[in-house]
């Protein structure tokens, strides 16, 4: 407790300073059986960037060379105790981290452009929550989006810079046990949840982020695991494992308002 709380309220200023970073005094810390979340990003120079979570609950991050081959090194960029993170860039290409503490709060962290320095951990949801995505807005600023412990999907915009944010705002009234976030053709937020029903709804957010056409359903069957990608044409493509373990798939029209229905795409047994 008293470590998190050094981290939620102690001092920023001595985590922020560049003087203050340090390499990991320990690679065994950081070999992937140590390592429970990884992701990348690239910082806005084109370097690739590893960030990962220690078996400390530490987040670490290494930049690697333009090739991928050479690296600065893991170095330390959250002092607090992470239990998930997600990676992206704001609009101007800097990479940002976004995490859930133990405390079930969100956090975030921007790095500069070349990735090696950052703000220090701030945090942009109160709310408790239990798991969350990543992705954009139609301008390019990240924007977050959290499965609150009571079972609503809530979203929160960040300002271009990755700093500044709308808050917390909900986004789905319904019960939802699980869900993915994407973009349409026109590079707008699109969420897609299985409720508690194993139904399939989905909710287009406005360019901004912030408004929405509410949540419609998209698809009439029972489904279990969801995941989605995009057609040639850009337009979203869902693909669930009903309950009897069949595969189908659903495409959306570009705004992603209509869509196909599902349909069967593997007769088997699917799992």
């Amino acid at each position: 407790m008293r470590k998190l709380l050094q981290w939620l309220f102690g001092d920023r200023s001595s985590r922020d300073a560049p003087a203050k970073r340090r390499a990991s005094p320990r690679l065994e810390e950081l070999e992937s059986r140590s390592v429970p979340a990884v992701f990348a990003t690239t910082t806005a120079f084109g370097h690739p960037e590893v960030f990962g979570i220690g078996v400390d609950g530490q987040v670490w991050a290494q930049i690697l060379g333009t090739n991928g081959v050479g690296s600065t090194g893991y170095f330390l960029t959250a002092v607090g105790q992470v239990r998930d993170i997600r990676v992206t860039t704001t609009a101007f290409g800097a990479p940002e981290v976004f995490a859930i503490g133990l405390d079930n709060q969100v956090w975030a962290e921007r790095m500069s452009p070349d990735g090696r320095f950052s703000t220090g951990w701030f945090l942009t949801a109160r709310g408790a929550v239990r798991g969350f995505h990543v992705t954009q807005n139609a301008f390019h600023a990240p924007e977050v989006f959290g499965l609150g412990l009571d079972f609503q999907v809530w979203a929160e915009r960040m300002s271009p810079d990755g700093i500044g944010s709308t808050g917390w705002f909900r986004t789905a009234p319904g019960q939802v046990k699980g869900f993915q976030v994407g973009n349409d053709a026109f590079g707008d937020p699109e969420v897609f949840a299985i409720g508690l029903d194993n139904q399939v709804w989905a909710e287009r957010l406005s360019p901004n982020g912030l408004a929405s056409t509410g949540w419609f359903l998209p698809a009439v069957g029972v489904a279990n695991p969801l995941t989605g990608t995009r057609t040639g044409a850009g337009n979203t493509e869902l693909f669930a494992i009903g309950v009897d373990g069949q595969l189908y798939a659903e495409v959306l029209s570009p705004n992603g308002l209509r869509s196909t229905g599902w349909f069967l795409t593997a007769p088997g047994f699917v799992h």
